[in-house]
């Protein structure tokens, strides 16, 4: 299932990797300037409906506060300068929808 959500692009399927079980697949890109704020793969079983709902919530959170996303540290010297990059960015994004 793909969906567009707050100017965010989110994909989660569910299906049968190589050793033949279910996995869950999931994928998170900002539109504006296609920044992957997540990716992965689960081995659960919540739907794939769970998985969007869980997504927009990191979505919603993300665009509140970036630095819960964000890998660099406080310590880091860019660490200011990429969060406020990225709430400009989420802003703009915004209006894609």
């Amino acid at each position: 299932m793909k969906i567009a959500y707050r100017g965010f692009d989110i994909s989660v399927i569910k299906e049968k990797c190589l050793a033949g079980y279910k996995l869950t697949y999931f994928s998170v890109f900002r539109k504006s300037d296609g920044y992957e704020m997540t990716s992965g793969f689960s081995d659960d079983n919540d739907t794939v409906r769970t998985w969007i709902k869980m997504m927009k919530g990191r979505v919603d959170g993300f665009i509140d506060d970036p630095s819960e996303e964000m890998h660099e540290t406080p310590d880091d010297g860019e660490y200011y300068d990429v969060l406020a990059e990225h709430r400009l960015e989420n802003q703009k994004t915004q209006g894609l929808q």
